[in-house]
Parts: C-alpha cells; sequence; structure tokens
C-alpha cells in the first residue's frame, strides 16, 4: 500500500514541466475495484509510453496538446476534448507532439468489476474518444486520489460508472453505420470461428475488398480485415479466462492453421501469449 500522505506535485520553472501525481493503493488482486493513482502533467516534451503488456487500465483525458497513439493496430491522434482508454493487458504506444505536447489528466484502476462495466457497456474493444467534455470527472478522480478517504475507492467507482455511461452514449450515438458497414460487422460477427479473407468479407456485400476498407475505416476507424482479427482475438481471451479448453483446442474451434500460428497472432494483438494471458486471468481472480 502507497502511504497516503505522498502527494507530489512538480513545476520545473526551466523546462515548465507541470506534474501532479497522487498514488493511492497498489491492486490487491481480490478487490472488484481499486482506484490505484491520478495524475496530472503538461508539456513533457519527450513524453513517450511503449508497453509490450499493460498492468492496469489507465483512462486519459486530454485538455491541451496533441500527439499520436497506436493500439492494436490502430492509429489514434488524441487532441483537446478527447479520451483515451489503455486497456490491460494490452500492448500500445503514445508518442507527444514535442511541438504541441499534451496536458493530460489521467487514472490508473484495476479489478473484475472494471473489465465487466467495460463489457457490460459494448466498451471492450473500445480505446478513443474525440469531441468528449470529462474534464469535470477527471478532475473529481484527481481529487480522491489527492484527499485519500478511507472510502475512495467507493466514491471512485461511481465516478467511474458516470464516465463509462457518458462513453457508451457518445458511442451509441458515433455508431450509426450505413447498411453496408452494418452487414459488415453482422457477416464478421457470424463466421468469428472460421478463418476467412478478406475477399470473403467485401464478397458478403458486393463490393470491391478496396472500396470496402475505405467505407469502413471511415466510419469504424479501422479496416473491416483488422476488425475481424480483433474480435477473434477478443473471442480467444473469453475461451482462455473462462473454459478449460487447451491452446491448441482454441486455435482449433478458431480456425488457425496450428497453435503455434494462433499463439504468434495472440501475443501480436495482446502483448503475451495465451498461456500467460490464461495465468494472469487465474491470478487476478477471487
Amino acid at each position: 500500500m502507497y502511504n497516503k500522505n505522498i502527494n507530489m506535485s512538480h513545476f520545473d520553472i526551466t523546462s515548465d514541466i507541470f506534474q501532479l501525481y497522487y498514488p493511492v493503493s497498489t491492486y490487491n488482486g481480490r478487490s472488484p475495484f481499486q482506484l490505484l493513482l491520478a495524475s496530472e502533467f503538461a508539456n513533457k516534451k519527450n513524453e513517450i509510453f511503449d508497453r509490450k503488456r499493460h498492468l492496469y487500465y489507465t483512462f486519459s483525458y486530454v485538455v491541451g496538446g496533441s500527439g499520436k497513439l497506436t493500439i492494436a493496430g490502430q492509429d489514434f491522434y488524441p487532441r483537446p476534448h478527447s479520451m483515451f482508454i489503455l486497456h490491460k493487458n494490452m500492448a500500445h504506444l503514445g508518442v507527444t507532439n514535442p511541438e504541441d505536447p499534451w496536458h493530460k489528466i489521467y487514472f490508473d484502476v484495476d479489478g473484475w468489476l472494471v473489465e465487466e462495466l467495460l463489457r457490460a457497456y459494448s466498451l471492450d474493444d473500445s480505446y478513443f474518444f474525440k469531441d468528449i467534455y470529462l474534464e469535470p470527472y477527471f478532475r473529481k478522480m484527481l481529487g480522491l486520489a489527492k484527499n485519500h478517504a478511507n472510502d475512495v475507492h467507493e466514491k471512485a467507482v461511481i465516478i467511474f460508472h458516470k464516465i463509462l455511461i457518458k462513453l457508451q452514449n457518445q458511442s451509441s450515438y458515433l455508431n450509426t453505420y450505413s447498411t453496408n458497414v452494418k452487414k459488415t460487422i453482422t457477416y464478421i460477427k457470424e463466421y468469428l470461428e472460421k478463418d476467412i479473407s478478406m475477399q470473403d468479407i467485401s464478397g458478403n456485400v458486393g463490393l470491391s475488398p478496396e472500396h470496402l476498407t475505405r467505407i469502413f475505416k471511415k466510419e469504424v476507424g479501422t479496416t473491416p480485415y483488422l476488425y475481424y482479427l480483433k474480435k477473434r482475438i477478443h473471442l480467444a481471451q473469453v475461451l482462455l479466462k473462462n473454459t478449460n479448453m487447451s491452446v491448441k483446442e482454441i486455435a482449433s474451434r478458431l480456425g488457425y492453421k496450428d497453435e503455434f500460428y494462433f499463439s504468434n497472432c495472440f501475443k501480436k494483438y495482446t502483448g503475451v501469449s495465451p498461456l500467460n494471458y490464461r495465468k494472469n486471468s487465474e491470478n487476478n481472480s477471487f
């Protein structure tokens, strides 16, 4: 457990770097929800975060600045009034624009309730939200971490829940897809356990692969085939966590040619092997 009296703030006059950092606790592996820390910083001109496997969930709100974020093969460009989620056990890379460095407020959380709430609000494979005003909620979370009351986690989960509702409402508003994109998503979900090609996907809606890729990426933010691959990996995660199926059995069920190819694909998108993912899931459960 962190010392609750350690509340750190820093302002470097020579570099103009500003940072508030309030550690709260380390995850105990049992609680459904824990706020681990909250922080605010600005003007880190050389900020780079490159993780092959994130150990918890990070929610970041961009107050100012710009930069590039890569998650699961997708590129995003967080700017003011945007928010991004760094999911647990996933790889990501973030680089601030040194000419216009990020000013961010973020908090780290962990616990099985985090995962369940993300899934309940259909946000378990969502990473980036733009044009959304959430600064008051993030500042409340920052205040909770700073004051570190005995009921900090109980109050934090209420704020967290409100943030998810806002994100889900925006997601529902934005995801008014065209007919061809809706048909593509439905087709992909029906064939997740099959080894299908981009030609199969585009043929289902009667468009060329290039044409479908253009309209799908414009509306969804990723290509149809990458969307298909991500959904397959997510299904594999569910099977690893909730069944006793072997890696070989899961690979066969999902239509991979062998367990080694499946393991390489899984690690590429999650940053961890299937066996280690299962082991980590078991360690973080009751």
